[in-house]
């Protein structure tokens, strides 16, 4: 049954950049405030960016495409209503994104994180009459990948889409003139990676990358970008996988030099024993992480150490 639809799956992309003139926006549905924490995260000073809660990295059934009228209104995805249409602006995903500043309106059915799945309601939405008024001859259906979340769009940077570090990415966020491009990979000898690319404001250099592995039963590996100070970022990635709890990786590059700063993993399991552990935590409320070491012993917690970042280094700071 694939195979009947493979071309649809192949050619989504270039049938997309065909109707909308060269270059169309693309749109998948993290509701916008997910999708978009604001253009003020590409101008300093930037708030923490965090992948969490971000919806990416999906296919779906493209159903419609139309010339936004700056009126008609989006439509979340609801995973409890799975077969009913969702609708999305063409400017917050990078394959339909069009650099001529045209904006699409979209409508899709679906979401999966399988392309087969896809395929599989790409065949019933031709076979199954229920789906009969999705059928439209202008704009016959076709299953897509709205590629890479454009996290805070507009960007000062330049969107290079040729760039396999952007092009192939999940997301995209630009801080302070440079872009971070993330991307999770399959899995593979039972590891699966997320490497999170630094890429200059012309869009065609990496100046550094920051990769995370994580075992194929773990869930997604999450990311928080976390500017530091000036031309300094933070990157943060973490998993929980069975048998090994909560791992994490905290790493901060000098983003001009294209070179690590500093670096710390940490992995516990809180079974409820005595353990000693690190987070990673804005104690003090300004949007640059703490390093807080703790002794836990069941549910009774407390501080050891915190380290607060002077602009090069963590420092302890005493009484803490």
């Amino acid at each position: 049954m694939r195979n009947n639809v493979t071309p649809f799956t192949r050619h989504a992309t270039c049938l997309a950049v065909v109707l909308y003139a060269g270059s169309a926006r693309a749109s998948d549905p993290p509701p916008p405030s997910a999708a978009k924490p604001s253009a003020s995260a590409a101008k300093g000073p930037a708030k923490p960016l965090c992948d969490e809660t971000w919806d990416y990295g999906f296919y779906t059934v493209l159903i419609d495409a139309v010339d936004y009228d700056g009126k008609a209104k989006a439509k979340d995805y609801e995973p409890q209503h799975p077969d009913e249409p969702w609708s999305a602006l063409s400017d917050q995903y990078l394959r339909t994104h069009a650099s001529s500043g045209r904006v699409t309106f979209l409508r899709y059915i679906g979401r999966f994180r399988d392309g087969k799945e896809a395929d599989k309601l790409l065949v019933r939405v031709y076979q199954d009459s229920k789906y009969g008024g999705y059928l439209n001859p202008r704009f016959p259906p076709m299953v897509s990948s709205p590629g890479a979340l454009l996290v805070n769009y507009p960007y000062t940077c330049k969107l290079n889409k040729g760039y396999p570090a952007l092009r192939e990415a999940d997301w995209i966020a630009e801080v302070d003139g440079v872009f971070y491009a993330a991307k999770e990979s399959a899995c593979k000898g039972g590891q699966k990676k997320k490497t999170i690319s630094v890429v200059d404001c012309s869009g065609g250099k990496t100046l550094a990358s920051d990769t995370w592995s994580a075992p194929c039963d773990a869930g997604r590996i999450n990311a928080c970008l976390f500017p530091m100070s000036p031309g300094i970022m933070g990157i943060q990635q973490e998993y929980s996988a069975s048998g090994e709890g909560r791992q994490l990786s905290f790493r901060a590059y000098d983003t001009a030099k294209g070179r690590k700063v500093f670096t710390m993993t940490e992995g516990y399991d809180r079974t409820g024993g005595p353990e000693d552990f690190t987070d990673v935590t804005d104690v003090d409320g300004d949007g640059v992480p703490e390093l807080s070491d703790r002794h836990c012993d069941g549910d009774d917690c407390q501080r050891t150490r915190l380290r607060k970042w002077n602009g090069k280094r963590f420092v302890d700071l005493k009484g803490k």
